[in-house]
């Protein structure tokens, strides 16, 4: 048998997989483990400090910082998606057993969850299985919903995190984006397909295989069953930073203008049709895939129905969606990269103030006084 464990922004999945002869057995386990964890001083001592090891080496990989200060620029302060999901030096450094007890005893609730079962046994054979190990199972309080407030719309930054001598500068743009639930999420995905979703999307059509500023880029909806952000984002030369920010704005620019061409609509809706095999392949990705989709709050037939979805989506649909749905003139803009290098040319740009953080994504004068502070 495998057991594990996966948190997400929706939700926290344990899983496990076994063979249809010793299911009982490994329910019982399965089930002590994820309704009685210990938590133990020992165990969570180990965990931080792998966890530590983790955002090191996070905070050394420009890529990583790229994506955490976008995070941050965009969901802000007070709200939990502006802060890496594997947490911070000082949040990791003071978490308790007792916060961890009170967590769990908070969200593992009977009425917040679902049990999600793929493989040879039968409804008939499963329910006294899961009444005998899930049935004692208790609610209790439900923790008190917190305020997610989201920053206020200003004028568009351009944040500078300086990586002195880096060959390559990371280009991150984004935005707040859409819900998965949301009524247009397929002409939305078939709009990314065509921007920045493919090898041969416009994005990558563009710095790679016409500029040669990059290896590669790429754009994507983080869907959630909240509104996740929209990220456009890639390594360039630095040398040409300035050049494919000018780039990385014209396309998206140019996308939300809705002109799409019909082999562009017909190739991304092909590729989406046949994204949902590869999701439903065996039995373990088909139960976290129906995991996924009720903790996004999806109608049960939500894979079963994706291939009509997509094919009843038309180009006035992408236009639309595009229009609605990007605000290039809004979006965030984060780069990792040396600064000497690149900040004549992005000033001369002037797409927006530029601000300088560092890779924890504080204000350079706001780090530079908390370092003052710790010595």
């Amino acid at each position: 048998a495998r057991y594990s464990v996966s948190p997400d922004a929706d939700s926290s999945s344990v899983s496990m997989v076994a063979l249809p002869d010793t299911l009982p057995k490994a329910l019982e386990i399965f089930a002590d483990v994820t309704l009685h964890p210990a938590f133990s001083e020992a165990d969570l001592k180990r965990v931080k400090q792998e966890r530590l090891g983790l955002i090191a080496q996070a905070l050394d990989d420009p890529g990583t910082v790229g994506q955490h200060v976008l995070s941050r620029v965009i969901f802000g302060d007070k709200h939990p998606w502006g802060f890496p999901a594997e947490g911070t030096v000082k949040s990791i450094e003071a978490l308790t057993r007792k916060e961890l007890l009170a967590w769990h005893a908070g969200a593992f609730r009977p009425s917040n969850a679902a049990l999600f079962v793929v493989g040879d046994v039968t409804a008939a054979q499963l329910k006294p299985m899961i009444a005998q190990r899930f049935g004692q199972w208790k609610d209790s309080a439900a923790p008190k919903p917190r305020v997610r407030a989201l920053p206020k719309a200003g004028d568009r930054l351009v944040t500078v995190v300086d990586k002195p001598d880096a060959p390559q500068s990371q280009i991150w743009i984004g935005e707040v984006g859409i819900a998965s639930g949301a009524p247009d999420i397929f002409p939305v995905r078939v709009m990314n397909h065509i921007l920045g979703g493919s090898f041969n999307s416009r994005l990558n059509g563009n710095l790679r295989t016409e500029h040669a500023y990059s290896y590669g880029v790429t754009s994507f909806f983080d869907t959630h069953r909240e509104a996740g952000p929209f990220i456009a984002e890639g390594g360039v030369v630095s040398a040409k930073t300035a050049e494919s920010l000018t780039e990385f704005l014209g396309e998206l620019t140019r996308m939300q203008s809705g002109e799409i061409s019909d082999a562009e609509l017909s190739d991304a809706k092909s590729a989406l049709e046949h994204t949902i095999p590869s999701r439903l392949a065996i039995n373990e990705q088909t139960a976290a895939a129906y995991a996924a989709a009720w903790s996004h709050g999806l109608p049960a037939d939500y894979y079963a129905t994706w291939q009509q979805h997509i094919e009843a989506v038309t180009k006035q649909d992408v236009a639309k969606a595009a229009r609605e749905r990007l605000h290039p003139d809004k979006m965030a803009i984060v780069i990792v990269g040396p600064k000497a290098t690149i900040a004549e040319g992005l000033t001369a740009l002037k797409v927006g103030r530029i601000e300088i953080r560092d890779a924890n994504g504080e204000a350079a004068k706001a780090a530079a006084a908390a370092a003052a502070k710790s010595k």
